[in-house]
Parts: C-alpha cells; structure tokens; sequence
C-alpha cells in the first residue's frame, strides 16, 4: 500500500545512568579559589577518587550561577585508581558589577565503574571569593592633579601680566 517504502522513526537516545546514592565518590580540594570583579580566572580543583574501585571516563561539569560564569564548563579525567587524585582545571569570570564575597559553583562527574555501570555523582559545591578590583593607578594623572597644575599655571601667568603692566 505505500509502495515499497518504509517509514523510520528514530526517537532521542538514551543511556540508562546510575544515580550515586553511597556517598561521595570524590573528595574535592581547592584552596584560594578566587577571581577579580570585572575579570576571569582559572579554577583548579584536584579530585581524589573515594571509591575502593578504579574509576574511568570521569567527565567533570561546572555550574556557575550569576555573578559567576564559566567558558569551559567540563573537564575529563580517563581513569583514577582507589586513593589516586587528578587536578581539573575551569574557566570562571566573575561580573564587574560583582559584590565582592564569597560565591558558590557547583559540580557533578559522569563516570564509569570497574562492573560497566555508568554513574552520576552528587552535586559538590565549591567556594569561590570574588575579589575586589583594585586601582592600581595607572590610570593616569587624577583630576585634583590637573586642575591643581592649571591653577598654578593661571597664576603664574596672571603674576607676569600684572608685572609687565606696571
């Protein structure tokens, strides 16, 4: 009835992924992680796998909510034995209208454990210290400076007029 022709259809794929409910598979350390108004950093995390099993294809996201922003929001490590640590490193940038305090980024891994199961970690929070924009005065002279200058300039000049006029 429809001539020979056969209709396809191909749906979203999906991969059945474990949640992780025994705890956390990482420890996650990163000391200082801070990032100037205005400006971007690199945020370096080291990771140490908990898991009494070598853990593979551990794929890192970053989540940055508002003051904060990511580029590079993922990172992979391809294999961790039980106690072994890796560092991973994110792009974080944080707005120039920022309040200088502490924020937060969360993050979670993907990974596959030593029986084929892929698995989804809990979400780990970080801190992150935005820290305030410091002038660092290069910005050339300062306005009290110039106007300080034309003064001195104006009067100099109003002294020498009156002189030659007597």
């Amino acid at each position: 009835a429809n001539g020979g022709r056969s209709a396809t259809t191909v749906g979203p794929v999906s991969e059945r992924v474990v949640v992780d409910d025994r705890g956390y598979a990482f420890s996650v350390d990163g000391e200082g992680v801070s990032v100037t108004q205005g400006s971007t950093g690199e945020l370096t995390l080291s990771i140490t796998n908990e898991r009494p099993e070598t853990l593979r294809n551990i794929n890192a996201k970053l989540y940055a909510d508002s003051p904060l922003s990511t580029s590079s929001d993922e990172a992979f490590v391809a294999e961790l034995e039980p106690g072994e640590s890796s560092e991973i490193r994110f792009d974080i940038a944080a707005e120039g209208s920022a309040m200088p305090k502490t924020q937060r980024v969360e993050l979670d891994f993907q990974y596959d454990t030593e029986r084929g199961e892929t698995v989804l970690s809990r979400t780990y929070q970080h801190p992150v210290e935005i820290r305030e924009q410091v002038d660092d005065g290069d910005d050339g002279p300062s306005p009290l400076l110039i106007g300080g200058v034309l003064v001195a300039i104006a009067a100099i000049v109003g002294v020498v007029w009156w002189r030659r006029r007597d």
